[in-house]
């Protein structure tokens, strides 16, 4: 069973990150980690922690494709004279300064649409909405795995 535990006044801060653009489908995200990892490394860049991703919606799209954004943060602090990739973009510093976010261990589907149903009932009670996409963060501590699922928030607009 999953345990989800939440907290608001989150944020996401990072330097030297690369990003780019996916379209996958269903459990395909590991191959999008390895292919930017990869391609990274083959530049000549080292990565200082694992990827992670955002997806501008919850679920697939009626093709039954999800579109996510693949980030990587590096050391090295700059993008190279050539692109590592077709559409990679790279920020010297990554901010996301107001967040509500949840925190999942397990790997099941279910485990994440219960995380997910927590945020969303956190923005609800909360009065707030979403700024961002939603950020995915996975992290292996003694073994269990634990996914940070965060989301830029602001005051709902009347």
């Amino acid at each position: 069973m999953a345990e989800i535990t939440y907290g608001m006044n989150q944020s996401l801060m990072m330097s030297n990150v690369l990003s780019v653009n996916y379209n996958i489908v269903g459990d395909e995200i590991e191959v999008a980690f390895q292919d930017m990892i990869q391609t990274a490394v083959a530049a000549g860049y080292t990565p200082k922690s694992n990827p992670f991703y955002s997806c501008p919606h919850i679920g697939e799209l009626e093709d039954g494709t999800y579109n996510i954004t693949v980030y990587l943060p590096v050391h090295e602090y700059y993008l190279g004279k050539e692109e590592i990739m077709e559409g990679t973009a790279y920020n010297s510093y990554f901010l996301v300064p107001r967040m509500a976010g949840v925190r999942v261990t397990g790997e099941e589907a279910v485990d994440f649409d219960k995380g997910i149903y927590v945020l969303t009932k956190l923005l609800l009670d909360n009065d707030l909405e979403e700024s961002t996409p939603v950020f995915y963060i996975s992290s292996k501590i003694n073994d269990v795995l634990y996914t940070d699922i965060m989301v830029g928030i602001r005051a709902k607009k009347d």
